[in-house]
């Protein structure tokens, strides 16, 4: 996403509306009819025949095009759709981009979608498009023709849903969703929905974000209808789009579909003379809600399909988050928007809320980790400032003692508290600039350093300056600062050590902390002293505080496990003995660290059969409460793994997720690792379709979360089940979203460069040989000035061999030499590897 935003309260946050060069460009004269854009010389008439098909009447046209019923007459006969592209577009790059795409077209087979059936182009050389042929009115016209009701729109409309849905699976955009391309027919049930036009918008966009790209943007054209547009989409400056685009679109039908008018109807002169307005409006102005819409159209005497009570309300409230301009804020599939309506119908909760005053701020804090760390950042400042304030009041009214001065006292803590509250509202929407804008993260660490030397006012206050401290060092531990964290966490333990003593409970729960924090920043002697120094210390306050005791030797044994020490890890276990003090709670933890040590020790038999102990221990408990039976059988998942039985590895895998669902929700964080497990556990058994669908979950879910960081495991997940189909299309377009969010929030740098080689071998593997140039010249670049790469000599010769690899490909389907004088510099830096090796 662009890092700026516009400047009006109300724009779209951390996304750039289009550039005032770009309006100037779109500021055309436009209208409804745009034949004047056609010479009548290049006009295809009927009995005209292009490829193997004869055109036989015009059924329509629009901005981009026209569209003809024509008849195929081989290699079988049909009737089907033809659609004409207009002059002025590339027709070797449309044509190009739609092949790439045909891969993923093909494997769709819904119902409710009509399919793109061929490519080509015409003797004057403009692309044409050959579609199934559906005998329909758009969705608006035939709600409004047929009557349908509230409900009946509706129903019919989840139909659409689904279809996107089904389409998204297969990694398929719309990108121009919008009633005149979905279409419906009375069957034989009811109404039929058919989506048109599958493919064919990713096919018309040149994705380069230049010149002709912005052409596409004119009203009519196929990249995006404006009306229906979302504003992501129509950012000029190349923004990566995915699938929250067509949401938006399905949530501007359905607005309309209930109301009778799109979410940003314009007046009249507006619509017909300039898209600037449009397109300022779509980053803008907000959509009025739809009960609003309709109250206001029934006061002027128009028409609207929905009465105003029937919208108030969950209506109001879907549909609003449908057309949310932050995508981070929107559905994140459509088959949420689908889910939140079936609620709706069947009167049970739904999940679309109306935005409180917090709302916006929460979801800004979940977006960004690095906005997070500052708004923790500015939360601990704020909690200190009123600290300060509240304990230099209570010494106040304690010299003081006078109720009108105590109430004087009060009314002005409270307007700090309330200018305060305010001062953080608005930090925390400028934190989602500056991290957007790439601002040096340093600066954050320099504010906490800052905000630390404000502790030491409440010194006479101990407690309260170590929960001070331990929101501070979590603050620094969420920005992966673990180092600097360690001398907070420290800090606490002495204040808590000198208001409790050494031996007392609170100061050894504070002494973990430390001891754990140690082990992250990599002294693990100091750690595993401090773990020995707990053991005893709980061990002498008494059996009351066993269960502590074992907690710690389970954090000691894990370490020494990963120390390669696994052995003693196991012996430390066992002395604790099994099950006491602790009971059972105690016994299933302690067995199941076991199998994680044995795990590592490759004793896979031991490991599986205190997995099974475990399973046993919590068989009478239920799913919700029984945590152990599902790490347990993650662990034997793995179990199973190691010894290449990958089918029961998904099996217990997929059990352990459901158990989680039940405890934290079927889109809890912790599910994404275990999701791509399954879905490599599938790919290995060939059970490619279950692949697809663990690693759709997975993707789902990082979606929801909107985890910038996390999001690139799932993307990649997706794409390495795809590769391993054999659907190469795809699989490179979730290695390009991938690499877009390693390189914007990833600090580690070498990530971003390897989805890049991986980009280059798929592009050869498809023979786009314009985009092989373009990312090989990109990628040896990184090879010679990014220090991950230039530090890591091994690193480097990989990436080397994949250009070779992909270049000799090239050469070799076409003749062409290329990178000569590159290829002679990469075969001698892999060639020197050879011989140091």
């Amino acid at each position: 996403m662009s890092s700026a935003s516009p400047s009006s309260t109300r724009a779209l946050e951390g996304l750039a509306p289009p550039t005032h060069q770009a309006l100037a460009m779109l500021d055309l004269a436009l209208d409804d009819e745009m034949d004047d854009l056609l010479p009548m010389e290049s006009m295809e008439k009927a009995g005209d025949v292009i490829g193997s098909y004869t055109l036989v009447k015009k059924l329509g046209e629009g901005g981009f095009g026209i569209v003809w019923q024509a008849e195929q007459t081989q290699p079988i006969r049909r009737t089907v759709a033809v659609k004409v592209i207009r002059p002025g577009m590339d027709s070797l790059a449309v044509l190009s981009r739609f092949r790439a795409e045909r891969r993923a077209l093909e494997r769709m087979s819904h119902p409710n979608i009509a399919v793109v059936l061929d490519a080509g182009t015409t003797p004057l050389g403009r692309p044409y498009f050959v579609l199934e042929l559906v005998n329909g009115r758009p969705i608006t016209a035939y709600c409004e023709e047929a009557g349908l009701t509230l409900r009946q729109r509706i129903e019919l409309f989840l139909d659409v849903c689904r279809a996107v849905q089904h389409a998204h699976q297969r990694a398929v955009l719309h990108r121009d969703l919008k009633p005149s391309n979905v279409l419906v027919a009375t069957g034989d049930t009811g109404p039929v929905a058919k989506i048109i036009d599958f493919g064919i918008a990713k096919a018309l966009t040149d994705e380069s974000g230049g010149p002709e790209s912005m052409a596409c943007t004119v009203r009519g054209m196929v990249l995006g209808t404006p009306e229906y547009m979302a504003p992501e989409q129509a950012a000029l400056g190349g923004e990566v789009v995915d699938v929250r685009v067509d949401v938006y679109s399905l949530g501007a039908i359905l607005y309309q579909l209930l109301t009778g008018v799109p979410p940003l109807e314009g007046d009249a002169e507006t619509r017909k003379t300039s898209i600037t307005a449009m397109l300022q409006r779509i980053y803008e102005v907000e959509p009025m809600q739809p009960s609003q819409r309709a109250r206001q159209r029934r006061g002027i005497g128009k028409h609207s399909p929905a009465v105003p009570e029937q919208l108030a309300g969950d209506l109001d409230w879907i549909i609003l988050k449908a057309l949310e301009k932050n995508p981070e804020r929107r559905y994140d599939s459509a088959n949420a928007l689908a889910d939140d309506l079936r609620r709706h119908l069947d009167d049970e909760p739904i999940s679309a809320r109306p935005p409180d005053r917090w709302y916006r701020l929460q979801k800004l804090v979940r977006r960004n980790r690095a906005a997070f760390a500052l708004g923790g950042i500015i939360g601990a400042n704020l909690i200190i400032l009123a600290a300060v304030s509240t304990y230099a009041f209570m010494q106040e009214s304690k010299a003081r003692g006078n109720a009108d001065r105590l109430r004087i006292l009060a009314e002005s803590q409270s307007r700090k508290a309330e200018a305060l509250n305010e001062y953080l509202t608005k930090l925390l929407e400028q934190a989602g600039d500056f991290v957007a804008k790439g601002k040096n993260p340093e600066a954050l660490r320099l504010a906490v350093n800052e905000s630390v030397k404000e502790v030491k006012l409440l010194q006479g206050e101990p407690e309260l300056q170590a929960e001070l401290l331990d929101r501070q060092a979590q603050i620094l531990m969420a920005m992966g600062d673990y180092r600097s964290a360690l001398p907070l966490v420290q800090q606490q333990y002495d204040v808590l050590k000198g208001l409790y003593g050494e031996h007392d409970p609170r100061t050894l729960t504070v002494l973990l902390k430390v001891a754990r924090s140690v082990c992250d920043v990599g002294d693990k002697p100091e750690a595993l002293r401090l773990y020995t120094l707990l053991e005893k210390a709980w061990q002498d306050l008494g059996p009351k505080y066993d269960e502590q005791r074992h907690e710690v030797a389970r954090y000691h044994a894990r370490e020494l496990a990963r120390q390669g020490r696994g052995k003693e890890g196991l012996a430390l276990i066992a002395a604790q003995g099994e099950g006491a003090g602790g009971g059972k709670e105690t016994s299933w933890a302690a067995l199941l660290l076991m199998a994680d040590i044995q795990l590592g020790m490759a004793e896979l038999s031991g490991a599986e059969r205190n997995c099974e102990r475990v399973l046993q221990l919590m068989a009478h408990l239920p799913p919700e409460k029984a945590t152990g039976r599902s790490l347990a059988l993650r662990t034997l998942s793995r179990v199973k793994a190691k010894q290449q039985d990958y089918e029961q590895a998904a099996l217990h895998l997929e059990e352990s997720i459901r158990l989680n669902s039940l405890q934290g929700g079927a889109e809890h964080y912790s599910l994404v690792g275990r999701w791509i497990e399954v879905a490599h556990h599938y790919m290995k058994t060939k059970r490619t379709l279950d692949a697809f669908r663990a690693a759709d979950e997975a993707l789902q879910i990082t979606r929801a979360h909107g985890n910038d960081l996390s999001m690139p495991r799932a993307l990649r997940a997706a794409a390495e089940v795809r590769e391993a189909a054999h659907e190469y299309e795809s699989a490179l377009a979730f290695r390009r979203e991938c690499m877009e969010r390693e390189r914007l929030h990833n600090t580690d740098r070498g990530k971003w460069i390897y989805e890049l080689s991986q980009i280059v071998r798929l592009e050869s593997l498809l023979n786009l040989y314009d985009d092989l140039e373009r990312d090989a010249v990109l990628l040896w670049q990184q090879c010679q000035t990014e220090p991950a790469v230039t530090t890591d000599p091994r690193y480097k010769r990989s990436l080397c061999q994949g250009l070779i690899n992909a270049c000799e490909k090239w050469q070799k389907d076409t003749g062409k030499v290329v990178f000569q004088e590159q290829m002679l510099e990469w075969k001698t830096i892999t060639t020197e590897g050879v011989v140091q090796q």
